[in-house]
């Protein structure tokens, strides 16, 4: 069950919905996709639970039947008296310290700045060169995603005797809302959707994909820059922005361990034996 496999209260999944009950607005629950019994799931929460992003209707649907089946579990268990039982308060309690935990620490860490130079990047690329040898195939893509067929059309048309980056700009320009990339690299688990890779595994360098739909009708055209097969260790201009995030992670880590120290002093912790 859902909430069986998440029960740490540090899941996203939970600390989002506890953010959006604390700041809800009533008016912008109009329409309830689901209901059981008095309980409702409105357009608005489902929008904030999957990220405000434009899920397609299996997403939208595999989380109307996780809060269903959720809802209901919940709803029985109210009936069988689990709210008031020991073990639920005690859990309860725990769950409220970790959610406050959460939330805390993510303050801490988006409060930390560290402006990573090139040189560290660089440097750590170097360093640590076999850590990026890569575990399965890679792939190097420029891809862009549309709503309708035609301007799918449109710029395939353009980008077969143009330039990927100017046909880019020219386009945004005219489209506020659309969602591209270039020169990215990504293993082939992190290609979605899977029909992409497919198509990507049979495309030779500089190659322009056909226009790729889906079944919710999205229609994706994608440009196979380079590939790698597993063992190869990418260039440093594929995999910077992947070092980048490394090293402000590792950087972030060193910070909260610091200000844990700072904390352990301020509240006097002891542990005892």
């Amino acid at each position: 069950m859902f909430f069986l496999k998440h029960l740490k209260i540090t899941n996203s999944f939970f600390v989002l919905f506890v953010l959006f009950l604390s700041c809800s607005n009533e008016q912008d629950k109009k329409h309830a996709v689901a209901e059981v019994n008095e309980s409702k799931l409105y357009e608005e929460e489902l929008k904030f639970f999957l990220s405000s992003k434009k899920y397609n209707k299996k997403e939208k649907d595999e989380f109307i039947r996780q809060w269903v089946e959720t809802e209901t579990l919940y709803q029985e268990a109210k009936e069988n008296g689990i709210l008031d039982s020991a073990d639920y308060k005690l859990i309860l309690i725990q769950s409220k310290k970790e959610l406050a935990a959460a939330l805390i620490t993510q303050k801490i860490l988006d409060e930390y700045k560290y402006d990573v130079k090139e040189s560290d990047i660089i440097e750590y690329y170097h360093k640590y060169n076999e850590d990026f040898r890569i575990s399965s195939e890679g792939y190097v893509i420029n891809l862009i995603k549309f709503n309708d067929l035609q301007s799918a059309s449109e710029f395939r048309l353009n980008i077969i005797s143009g330039n990927w980056s100017y046909e880019i700009n020219k386009y945004k320009e005219n489209n506020k809302n659309y969602f591209s990339y270039e020169k990215k690299f990504l293993y082939d688990f992190q290609i979605q959707p899977a029909i992409l890779l497919k198509y990507i595994k049979g495309m030779l360098p500089s190659e322009v994909s056909i226009i790729i739909g889906t079944d919710d009708n999205i229609y994706y055209i994608v440009q196979l820059i380079k590939k790698y097969e597993k063992y190869d260790i990418p260039e440093y201009d594929y995999i910077k922005p992947i070092i980048k995030e490394r090293i402000i992670n590792i950087k972030k880590r060193m910070y909260l361990k610091n200000y844990l120290s700072e904390l352990y002093n301020k509240y006097e912790v002891k542990i005892n034996r």
